[in-house]
């Protein structure tokens, strides 16, 4: 059998949450990347806001060779939260302004020299790293938030913003796609660098996670680069398909996110065996509450409710339910009673 090779210079980009898509459900990832579903969130707005906030602070205080002072970081990075696009603004500046004080006394710690790259930093500054992958034609790439040197000249720290509700821990790190990915990419860039250690910074509770390890070896690595290549081998079998020609991989608490539940055919998988049955509830009830969230979109939008020609109605007007008299003992007040009360 003939082992598929791509030239390098012809090799697709795949980015980090591309592959990552892939690696959750092929289909719902090719209905995400032909546009058939909107996949950016307010979280991700905002989100977006607080990194380029960030950036701007490191590239000031970089471009400055430090001479920025700690005040001027720390008022600059809340003046970027502010500028955000102004749907998200009130959100981008509570996900970051309480980290405001802390990321600028750590980055003023750190002398300008030792920070490597960040996410938006410029030439040798770029975070953009990138692994080839020929055997699907992929050049997977992520971009950093921001990597500096440690105590140690064979281990890197990366520092990643987090400013969601969600906290993360040191399992959520280690486990993570990003993560691993990540630690692969730096192998790949820094051949001399034996480890990376990875912190995340919930930026909306300034909670600053310990140091997680990723070893860079080839034995440390193995399982991760299977990971990595099997979410570019899923990635690369849906290219040129329909998405309901994608394989789908069923859960409960997947598909109860998925953004195209309500467009994805596997709920109508072949009668058999017990297995299938519950995979086709799965994406029924998936497809009902997708169903049900658009319908109420429509329902807040217009003030009335959806009524169907056979008489089927979605919405908030639904006749209250007259209930059954309630038998139990009880007493009257007498009015010499009741007027007393009133006095």
């Amino acid at each position: 059998m003939t082992e598929l090779f791509i030239e390098p210079e012809v090799l697709q980009p795949a980015d980090r949450s591309t592959l990552e898509n892939a690696a959750e459900c092929p289909r719902q990832a090719r209905f995400i990347e032909l546009g058939a579903v909107l996949n950016t969130s307010f979280a991700m707005a905002s989100g977006q806001g607080c990194h380029d906030a960030f950036s701007a602070a490191i590239s000031d205080y970089v471009d400055s060779r430090g001479q920025a002072s700690f005040d001027d970081t720390k008022q600059l990075l809340l003046q970027e939260l502010a500028k955000a696009r102004p749907d998200v603004q009130p959100d981008v500046i509570k996900g970051a302004e309480r980290s405001a004080y802390a990321f600028a006394r750590y980055l003023h710690d750190l002398h300008w020299e030792n920070i490597r790259c960040w996410d938006g930093g410029r030439g040798e500054h770029s975070s953009q790293f990138a692994v080839d992958m020929e055997e699907f034609g992929l050049r997977v790439t992520s971009e950093l938030d921001m990597l500096h040197d440690s105590e140690s000249p064979e281990v890197l720290t990366e520092v990643d913003f987090k400013s969601g509700f969600a906290l993360w821990r040191h399992g959520d790190v280690r486990s993570s796609f990003q993560f691993q990915l990540h630690a692969l990419l730096v192998a790949e860039k820094f051949h001399t660098i034996k480890a990376l250690e990875v912190r995340v910074w919930n930026t909306r509770l300034n909670s600053l996670t310990y140091p997680v390890l990723f070893k860079l070896d080839s034995e440390s690595l193995y399982s991760i680069k299977y990971r990595v290549r099997n979410a570019a081998k899923a990635y690369f079998d849906t290219r040129g398909k329909e998405p309901n020609d994608c394989e789908p991989w069923p859960l409960v608490e997947k598909c109860a996110a998925c953004p195209a539940a309500h467009l994805c055919d596997a709920a109508r998988a072949p009668e058999g065996a017990p297995e299938q049955w519950v995979d086709k509830i799965v994406m029924l009830e998936a497809q009902a509450s997708a169903l049900s969230k658009l319908a109420a979109k429509r329902v807040k939008e217009t003030g009335r409710d959806i009524v169907t020609e056979r008489g089927n109605h979605f919405g908030t007007d639904r006749p209250k339910r007259k209930s059954s008299p309630k038998f139990e003992a009880y007493q009257l007040k007498t009015k010499s009673e009741e007027a007393a009360e009133i006095d």
